[in-house]
């Protein structure tokens, strides 16, 4: 059985991403609820397992849930 990595989860044995907006740290994921809504300041891609190294640049704003960030 393969473990599904960060960023995803498994559920009757389909792994899914989590979806662009959200991040997930948790490998082993059995549900989409472990995909946590991106803080406001950062972006996620889909399948996004850590949010801090995508950080709003400056001149961007990126609100909660952001895909990318929004030019000013």
């Amino acid at each position: 059985m393969t473990v599904a990595p960060a960023g995803t989860y498994t559920v009757g044995g389909v792994s899914t991403n989590c979806p662009a907006g959200t991040y997930s740290y948790q490998t082993g994921a059995k549900s989409d609820a472990t995909c946590l809504v991106c803080p406001a300041g950062y972006y996620c891609e889909e399948a996004e397992s850590d949010y801090l190294s995508k950080v709003c640049e400056v001149g961007y704003y990126c609100p909660e849930g952001s895909v990318d960030g929004v030019a000013f």
